[in-house]
């Protein structure tokens, strides 16, 4: 039998809302902070109020969701990864793959709510 408890998987995700300071909208999918922001064709500034409270997740465990964030988008390409990381420290928080979009120089992106599940251990 495998087991984590609720407030273990809440930590995890009360980590990632509290530390992610940026959304980077990328191009490839970036796997340091250094990658993800030379993918970046454009990032916003966020905060804690981006995000909601965990709650039971759609497949099992426990999932937040991220609010719609609008970025200015500073170079031409297809969106297919958002990124979040933390400034102060030049910390990749967490990478999940988007619908490709593309989009131009001086565009305003939006993109939509999506979730940051953490699944039960099967």
């Amino acid at each position: 039998m495998k087991y984590i408890s609720t407030d273990a998987i809440d930590t995890a995700l009360n980590y990632i809302k509290t530390n992610a300071t940026i959304m980077l909208v990328c191009h490839t999918a970036p796997t340091t902070y250094a990658e993800a922001v030379l993918y970046s064709l454009g990032s916003s500034n966020i905060s804690t109020v981006d995000f909601g409270a965990p709650r039971t997740g759609a497949v099992s465990g426990r999932r937040i969701t991220c609010q719609e964030v609008e970025v200015l988008i500073t170079s031409s390409n297809n969106i297919t990864f958002l990124a979040l990381g933390k400034v102060s420290t030049n910390v990749l928080i967490y990478v999940t793959e988007t619908d490709s979009t593309s989009v131009i120089v001086n565009s305003i992106y939006k993109n939509k709510t999506w979730d940051i599940e953490i699944n039960n251990p099967t």
